[in-house]
Parts: structure tokens; C-alpha cells; sequence
């Protein structure tokens, strides 16, 4: 029993002893400023607004002419029919280091099935420009962009292919998208 004893007391000793002394326990630490005296701010990169247009026909291979107003809930598309939709939209771009496109959701309209390979929706700058999503940095701030939203019917559509649909292409829900990207 002693030697338990004993042996118990040398090891609060040495714990005691390792451990700086009874009761005292201390390092040597110091700190200094680094220099970095700053905030980090994050950016901003929002679509504000849309300012609707109207739709017209851009190419026909009927007898409507190139720019000719059309009311798409109504309008009868054929093949090599070429529609676009028009609008100004409002995005706000703000970052050192943002990049960003501005696209049509692709979850947020639908082709028939009977059509899905010869129906295209796309969104270009108004001037025909950026065809593959148009390009915003943070440097733009706020700004209007003026866009057009072209639903192409391919021309070479035969036999009764895609006839009589009611909804050939849905675009009641169309949705722009602003998504930030990578440098290519």
C-alpha cells in the first residue's frame, strides 16, 4: 500500500514540476500589429428590373414582313419563322474582381417534344451582339441593357412535324438569369 502511495505522490510532483512549478504556469508570447488595417467588402450583382417591349417577326417565309408587331398568343408559327421579343433590363454589377452573364433561364421556358430539335431560344444584346450570354463586369454599376429574345423555327421542318400544337414553345414563365462566371 505504501508503494501506491508513493507512486501516486511522484507523479503529482512530476505533473506539478512539468507544469511550471505549484501554482505558477506561464510562456513568453508577444504580438504585433500585421499591417492589414482594413475591412474586406463584398460585392453586389442583381437583376433589377425589366422594362417589357413587344414581339415581332424578324424573318418570315410567309407573307408578314421582317419587323412586322405580332401578339405571340395568338400568332401560328411555321418553320423559318424567326420571332423576337424585345425589353430593356436593368442589372447592377459591382466587384473588383465580378464577372457575370445575362441569359434566358432555360428551366423557365419549354419546346414540345415533337419540336425540341428544331426550336431554338436565345437572348442577344438588341443589336445582335453576345450571342453565347451577354458579358457583365463589376465595373458596369447599374445599368440598362436592351435586349432581344429570338424563338427560331427551323426552316427545314417537314412532313406534319410540330402541326397543330397549342403550345409549341410555353413562354409564360421566361426569366432572365444573371449568373457570375470564371474567366475562360
Amino acid at each position: 500500500m505504501a508503494l501506491v502511495l508513493q507512486s501516486g505522490i511522484a507523479t503529482t510532483v512530476a505533473t506539478a514540476v512539468l507544469l511550471g512549478g505549484f501554482g505558477a504556469f506561464s510562456l513568453w508570447n508577444d504580438s504585433l500589429a500585421s499591417g492589414a488595417g482594413t475591412d474586406i467588402a463584398t460585392g453586389t450583382l442583381t437583376l433589377d428590373s425589366v422594362t417589357p417591349g413587344a414581339w415581332t417577326i424578324e424573318q418570315s417565309d410567309g407573307v408578314l414582313a421582317p419587323g412586322t408587331a405580332i401578339d405571340p398568343a395568338s400568332f401560328k408559327a411555321s418553320p423559318g419563322d424567326v420571332l423576337q421579343y424585345t425589353a430593356s433590363v436593368q442589372v447592377t454589377a459591382d466587384g473588383s474582381d465580378l464577372l457575370a452573364e445575362l441569359n434566358v433561364d432555360p428551366g423557365s421556358y419549354a419546346v414540345a417534344t415533337e419540336l425540341a430539335s428544331d426550336v431554338t431560344v436565345t437572348l442577344t444584346k438588341a443589336d445582335g451582339t453576345s450571342p453565347d450570354g451577354i458579358p457583365i463586369t463589376g465595373a458596369d454599376g447599374t445599368r440598362n441593357i436592351d435586349v432581344k429574345v429570338t424563338v427560331a423555327f427551323n426552316d427545314t421542318i417537314s412532313g406534319l412535324t410540330g402541326q397543330g400544337l397549342a403550345s409549341a414553345v410555353s413562354l409564360s414563365g421566361l426569366n432572365f438569369e444573371l449568373n457570375q462566371v470564371t474567366t475562360p
